[in-house]
């Protein structure tokens, strides 16, 4: 069977399945499972003080890991599943090429930030921090693109099989650290630059054939950037609204208050097996449904995995939120006791998360994404406002606040967004159903 035949195999048999999730699910439990344990064992071993310094060093890993995202593997993920067999080398070579050159900016940039930062703030204490940041960054950028790479190809067992190296042997070695005493901010980035780093060279011998040709490299750029540009900003911009209070937190009340933050985020993370385990597959699912059926098969698609998502994160949040002092204590220890009320706050938090998975595939899958910046610079806009006087007055639980109301105002302009864009694609098929064929006579009924 030729590599074409089995890719239409594959793309008509996740069409058949209602949500496509069985081994996204099971991925990303392994990776929710790991990230769980690693932050178990970080907030133990480095206290509420160490522990917000290695989640602050980590933030900017993330935020420059959500460019990546928004540049490379949005795209990727809702216009890959549209390419024909014969194209895909020529589509998927520009973007390794693309990851390449992003990978190395990110490792420069977090290099200089870090050095500069620590020669300007000594006290800080965040030189050791330099290199193996920007290691873990840039190891972090390539692997996370090859599992979505191998997920858009329908090629879920291997994108299963490198996550068991990266995200197992970051648990293993972490925890070689953690029973040894040598746990530190600096040895824990260095144990996700190495998982990573050996995970994605072994993924590395798995990818198909790759074409780079001049005038399709130009083309298929281009059309990214026409994709991702709103999402680019709408990146930046949706950290930034999170992670102002986060940063406001740590200038306000102290690192250990952002370590406090980090924890309640941490235990919350479970529920990251539901929402990021479809984040895997639900914009590749959508885009195929749009491509193959038509705007009504998207909606109803991610109707499903709205209400079914949604119900399934509703019970696991509950379940924590019920006894939040009980569940801090059993995985952080006695000195996390006093924070298990934040858990009540994460949880509206999380359930909006998640149903901004199927509501941005969508919008992503008619290729609108316009509105999923209006809905950050509108969550951006509030959060600069109400960051400093919600963190002053309440402390932490305004912080978490503050979270809460900018995601309920993303939510909402997305949601209006998506109605408009819904309307705009109707329209356009109805005048174009309406256009008589040239030398064809209009017959009535």
């Amino acid at each position: 069977m030729n590599s074409a035949t089995s890719e239409r195999n594959a793309r008509a048999l996740l069409l058949k399945s209602p949500l496509g999730v069985t081994f996204p699910l099971g991925d990303q439990a392994m990776v929710s499972a790991a990230n769980f344990l690693t932050v178990i064992m970080l907030a133990r071993a480095l206290g509420l003080g160490g522990f917000g310094v290695f989640s602050l060093a980590w933030l900017v890993a993330l935020l420059l890991a959500s460019v990546q995202f928004a540049l490379i593997i949005s795209p990727m993920m809702s216009i890959g599943p549209k390419q024909d067999a014969a194209d895909g080398p020529a589509y998927y070579g520009t973007l390794f090429l693309q990851q390449a050159v992003v990978a190395g900016a990110t490792f420069l940039i977090v290099w200089i930030g870090v050095a500069t930062t620590a020669g300007l703030a000594p006290q800080w204490g965040i030189a050791d921090l330099t290199v193996p940041l920007a290691s873990a960054a840039a190891a972090y950028q390539v692997q996370d693109f090859l599992r979505r790479y191998y997920f858009v190809l329908g090629r879920a067992r291997t994108a299963v099989g490198i996550d068991s190296i990266s995200y197992g042997g970051k648990v293993a070695l972490i925890g070689w650290l953690f029973m040894t005493g040598g746990l530190s901010p600096a040895t824990a980035l260095w144990a996700i630059a190495a998982t990573s780093a050996a995970s994605a060279v072994v993924g590395s011998f798995f990818v198909g054939p790759l074409v780079w040709q001049r005038r399709l490299i130009v083309d298929i750029s281009l059309r990214h950037w026409r994709f991702a540009r709103w999402l680019v900003a709408d990146a930046v911009l949706r950290l930034s609204s999170g992670y102002v209070f986060i940063f406001t937190t740590a200038v306000l009340l102290g690192p250990a208050s952002v370590g406090a933050l980090r924890a309640a985020q941490g235990l919350m993370g479970v529920v990251n097996v539901i929402t990021m385990g479809l984040e895997n597959v639900v914009p590749t699912m959508a885009s195929r449904h749009y491509h193959a059926d038509g705007i009504h098969a998207l909606l109803n698609y991610v109707k499903r995995v709205a209400f079914v998502g949604g119900a399934a994160t509703t019970v696991v949040v509950t379940a924590i939120a019920v006894a939040p002092q009980f569940w801090m204590g059993l995985t952080f220890g006695d000195s996390y006791l006093a924070i298990g009320d934040l858990i009540l706050w994460f949880t509206p938090i999380y359930i909006l998360r998640y149903l901004g998975t199927p509501l941005r595939a969508a919008l992503r899958a008619i290729e609108s994404t316009a509105p999923i910046l209006a809905g950050t610079v509108t969550a951006s806009v509030l959060s600069a406002a109400l960051a400093y006087p919600l963190v002053d007055i309440f402390g932490i639980t305004g912080a978490v606040a503050g979270m809460l109301i900018g995601l309920i105002a993303s939510h909402a302009v997305m949601t209006l967004g998506l109605v408009q864009g819904v309307r705009r694609v109707a329209a356009v098929r109805l005048s174009s159903d309406l256009v008589v064929p040239s030398g064809q006579k209009a017959v009535s009924k």
